[in-house]
């Protein structure tokens, strides 16, 4: 299911999409063909005739954390190199799979590395939490607010993370004495 941004965008894009030439199948075939012979004029024609192919691509990978916009975005981007790589293939039908291939693969890449910093944000925001938390059981133990130094030897965190986590925290690490 589409997000309202994404719907928005997906309708503008398609606006834009109804400005290009339709062509038949057979003129299809043809482009593929005059493609994987190096014909740069086919090669961008083809772009053209296929990015309705990603969109199509891009709507089935829609929801996994990913806006639509950066799915058709980075399926054009693989679609405008697939398409000057078609020259090893045997025919136009073979031609047209793998750049629908090249095209699913980059979509399902990018999902992948946002789920990778995803992932990495999490364990930062716990981290900084981490280290919040401990500076505010030290310094209810000491009655005061404690030093990064303090917080180090008691955490076993070294002071260059505790420092990171206050700049993360945008210094706002409660217990934590930053004058030092």
């Amino acid at each position: 299911m589409l997000t309202t941004e994404d719907a928005g965008y997906l309708q503008f894009y398609l606006e834009e999409l109804k400005e290009l030439p339709t062509v038949s199948e057979g003129g299809k075939e043809a482009t593929i063909l005059s493609s994987m012979a190096g014909d740069d004029a086919a090669q961008a024609k083809l772009i053209q005739i296929l990015l309705p192919q990603v969109i199509d691509l891009a709507k089935l990978y829609a929801g996994q954390g990913v806006l639509l916009e950066d799915l058709i975005g980075e399926g054009n981007v693989a679609l405008t190199i697939g398409v000057t790589m078609l020259g090893c293939f045997e025919n136009a039908k073979e031609a047209e799979g793998a750049i629908g291939k090249m095209i699913m693969d980059a979509m399902e890449e990018l999902i992948v590395s946002y789920v990778a910093e995803d992932d990495v944000d999490i364990k930062i925001t716990q981290r900084v939490n981490d280290i919040s938390d401990k500076a505010k059981e030290l310094a209810e133990a000491l009655g005061r607010k404690v030093t990064k130094e303090e917080l180090a030897e008691e955490t076993q965190i070294d002071v260059e993370a505790i420092a990171e986590a206050i700049r993360l925290s945008g210094g706002q690490i409660e217990y934590l004495e930053t004058g030092k």
